[in-house]
């Protein structure tokens, strides 16, 4: 039996936003990469996670239900695989 890892990461950024010039606002993203793949564009190899409002993240713990499903989906493949 051949065990295969796969180097994966989680990486967090902060950008604004704006419909219109007068209301900008920031959302932040949670983007997985994987590690091994590298295309021409480094930007190929990020997949978003999922995005929200940084107003809408009032405390730390605001993000630890998504992190947390995050770590069971990868928990899920890493059996699955």
């Amino acid at each position: 039996m051949h065990i295969y890892y796969l180097r994966i990461g989680v990486y967090g950024d902060e950008a604004n936003i704006s419909e219109n010039i007068y209301q900008p606002f920031k959302v932040l993203c949670m983007f997985l990469n994987v590690i091994h793949y590298r295309p021409r564009d480094v930007r190929l190899s990020r997949y978003l996670l999922f995005g929200v409002r940084s107003e809408w993240v009032v405390h730390p713990l605001t993000l630890r239900p998504l992190l947390q499903r995050i770590v069971w989906q990868i928990a899920i493949a890493e059996i699955e695989i």
